[in-house]
């Protein structure tokens, strides 16, 4: 897996994933092929819920992002984000879905899909 640093807050807490982030992980992972987008969902502290979907000769792909805090760790309120893909078969049947991206401790963890190549650091 590769990473991509991301910065803190003054608190030291792990910084909100902005959409321009989120949009640069579902590029490289669907190229510059045209998608359409869910309705967003957003909160006080930003994005937290983002799906698109990209249609394709063998059906269709769903790309979700996902926002999650969890308590209880050693510095208080953790927060959780990943990106995951769907692939539905022709008939619209979920084929198998894998990790694109994961958030930890401040990194992208980022499984190499496609041609993706990690170069772009977010602050």
């Amino acid at each position: 897996m590769s990473e991509l640093r991301t910065s803190h807050n003054e608190q030291g807490s792990e910084r909100i994933p902005s959409e321009e982030e989120v949009r640069w992980l579902f590029r490289g992972s669907t190229g510059e092929v045209p998608f359409t987008e869910v309705p967003k969902r957003e909160d006080e502290q930003g994005l937290c819920f983002w799906e698109i979907k990209v249609e394709d000769g063998e059906g269709q792909r769903e790309y979700t992002y996902e926002r999650k805090k969890q308590q209880g760790t050693e510095q208080g309120i953790e927060i959780t984000a990943t990106i995951y893909t769907t692939y539905y078969d022709k008939d619209g049947m979920p084929a198998y879905g894998e990790s694109i991206a994961k958030l930890v401790n401040g990194n992208w963890r980022v499984t190499p899909v496609g041609p993706f190549e990690l170069t772009k650091k977010f602050v």
